[in-house]
């Protein structure tokens, strides 16, 4: 709230993200590289930057990501780099898979710097960066998932924010984007649910050897419904608990490297059995159920998800 923010907890911020998503799920999925840097600013110790980021967002600044590369920059040295030139620094290259670019002021850049990883921070409007809308998997289509170029982009010295993504250490980034995709799939399940109960409420007909004379009356179908309702639930519940041993390990400020590995374990865990909850299909003979299902999780299959950086600045 120092810079102008509500103050939500992380547990509040997830449980809002689970609601955006049954509303819209490529929403919280597009928005994730964001509050995963609004967490990276919280714990920085870099002043500076905290009250220049942070004030910023509070005021409406939307973040993306630009990390992964195509080739060699995906699994040796990034191809994008930030060179010395006669005027400064610049940022040349080309990320992929860059999801909620098209939706952002800012993006945060997985770079090379003489061969150190490094994380820098440009803007959407700035001369030599362009984003193109060129996503065309399937999946969430309006995540914003296309191609960035950096062309002869000026960095100021203030604009790198410290270690990129991939630098050797301890984070709590990747567990905070992946609860951020179980956000989205609890949001799914939870409209899934919603929207089949709604379906089964506006039926009139049935069939001749029912057992009552309003589909939404029949224990059978109710049975289905329950076991969707428990599923989203369920995720809901999974994703919340995870996401309140995240906020524990991250109030120690990583502290302790044993209870890091213990909290990205034990989030693992739950994100199986979260996934395997509502993502099993109810019984064959509800298969219009199961088709509704299996349609609303289908949008985070090939969603387009991006990597993040995360700044290992408070190891």
């Amino acid at each position: 709230m120092e810079f102008g923010g509500l103050g939500a907890s992380l547990r509040q911020t997830f449980d809002l993200l689970i609601a955006l998503a049954a509303a819209d799920s490529n929403l919280p999925q597009a928005l994730r590289a964001h509050f995963n840097l609004v967490e990276d600013l919280r714990l920085t110790k870099d002043e500076a930057a905290k009250a220049r980021w942070l004030r910023a967002i509070a005021n409406g600044a939307l973040i993306g990501a630009a990390t992964t590369e195509l080739g060699v920059g995906a699994v040796d040295r990034y191809r994008t780099a930030v060179t010395s030139n006669a005027a400064g620094l610049q940022l040349d290259g080309t990320k992929y898979y860059t999801t909620g670019t098209l939706y952002a002021d800012h993006l945060i850049v997985a770079a090379d710097q003489n061969g150190k990883r490094i994380a820098v921070i440009v803007d959407t409007s700035q001369p030599g960066v362009s984003v193109q809308d060129d996503w065309d998997g399937f999946g969430q289509r309006l995540t914003a998932s296309g191609t960035a170029h950096f062309r002869n982009v000026a960095v100021p010295e203030d604009r790198i924010l410290g270690p990129g993504y991939g630098t050797e250490g301890r984070v709590f980034g990747t567990a905070f984007v992946q609860l951020v995709l179980l956000a989205t799939l609890a949001g799914i399940a939870r409209c899934a649910a919603t929207e089949t109960a709604d379906w089964i409420r506006s039926r009139a007909r049935t069939f001749t050897h029912a057992v009552a004379d309003l589909p939404r009356n029949d224990p059978l179908v109710q049975q289905v419904i329950g076991r969707l309702s428990r599923a989203a639930f369920g995720a809901r519940a999974a994703v919340l608990a995870a996401v309140d041993e995240l906020a524990r390990t991250l109030g120690g400020r990583h502290q302790d490297p044993q209870q890091l590995d213990a909290s990205g374990a034990r989030q693992r865990r739950r994100r199986q059995w979260s996934s395997s909850l509502f993502l099993t299909p109810p019984p064959s003979s509800s298969r219009w159920a199961e088709r509704l299902l299996r349609q609303r999780s289908s949008r985070l299959i090939g969603t387009g998800a991006m990597r993040v950086p995360s700044l290992p600045i408070i190891r």
